[in-house]
C-alpha cells in the first residue's frame, strides 16, 4: 500500500471529473422544469382571476337589469 498503509477516500463523484457539458445540461433541465412549473401556476392563477372577474361583472349586470325592471 502507498502512503504508509493509508487508503485514499473515494471521491464523491466516483473518481470521475464532471464534464462542463453535463453541468450545462443539468442547468438547462432544471430551468426547463422550473419554467414548466411556473407556467402551470400562472395559467391556473389567471383562470381563477378571470372567473372571479366574470362573477363580479355578472353581479353588476344582474343589478343593472333589476334596476331597469324596477323603473319600468
Amino acid at each position: 500500500m502507498k502512503n504508509g498503509g493509508l487508503r485514499e477516500a473515494p471521491a464523491a463523484h466516483g473518481g470521475k471529473m464532471m464534464n462542463i457539458g453535463d453541468v450545462i445540461f443539468q442547468l438547462i433541465s432544471f430551468a426547463a422544469a422550473a419554467v414548466f412549473l411556473f407556467a402551470v401556476i400562472y395559467v391556473f392563477r389567471s383562470l381563477n382571476k378571470r372567473r372571479i372577474q366574470l362573477d363580479r361583472i355578472e353581479k353588476k349586470l344582474d343589478a343593472l337589469r333589476e334596476e331597469k325592471n324596477e323603473k319600468v
